[in-house]
């Protein structure tokens, strides 16, 4: 985080008190093996909604980043760790000037993949918001209204469970797969 401030002319210590004593994730992926993996994804297209991403990906690969309107697959590198910026990072904490990045995980036929993924998140009750040396404001515009990293998931979390009870009365085998976009704190 010290050196996204640096590089974008902030205090290197300004992003330490979104994160001290945060809850962050840490998870395992499993993407078995597909005859067809054309008609497979082992995760669809989606920007991370966290603050930072750090994938240790194995040799076999399946991260592909959507760039210049078309797929490019991320070769591994032995040894090396993959640094995506999520959207708290990119639309709040840097004001847009950093972007996250649409990228998906795909599966092959031949051999099953892994990785262990860390996703940095800002402790629930921060604000969410630049830095002000990042915020531009003309004569007679407002402050943009920001919530905390909590009540932004909370919110989802509200949204999420709505479209689950709607979904669980109109599917008739009762299951389903929801892939719902964290929305976006506004820009200024």
């Amino acid at each position: 985080m010290e050196l996204l401030a640096i590089g974008l002319g902030v205090d290197r210590m300004l992003y330490r008190e979104f994160f001290e004593d945060a809850v962050s994730i840490m998870r395992t992926n499993l993407y078995p093996t597909c005859q067809e993996p054309n008609r497979s994804h082992g995760t669809g297209p989606h920007c991370d909604p966290n603050a930072l991403t750090i994938l240790h990906q194995d040799l076999v690969g399946g991260l592909d980043l959507f760039v210049d309107n078309k797929w490019h697959k991320v070769r591994p590198i032995p040894g090396a760790l993959v640094i995506n910026i999520g959207d708290v990072f990119a639309n709040a904490l840097s004001n847009g000037i950093y972007r996250s990045c649409l990228h998906r995980a795909v599966v092959n036929s031949h051999k099953e993949r892994r990785s262990l993924v860390f996703f940095m998140c800002p402790r629930a009750d921060k604000l969410v918001k630049p830095a002000k040396e990042l915020v531009r404001t003309s004569e007679g515009a407002q402050e943009s209204f920001w919530i905390s990293h909590g009540q932004i998931c909370l919110n989802s979390l509200k949204t999420i469970t709505e479209l689950m009870k709607l979904l669980s009365k109109t599917s008739p085998t009762g299951s389903f797969l929801l892939i719902i976009p964290i929305p976006n704190p506004p820009n200024n």
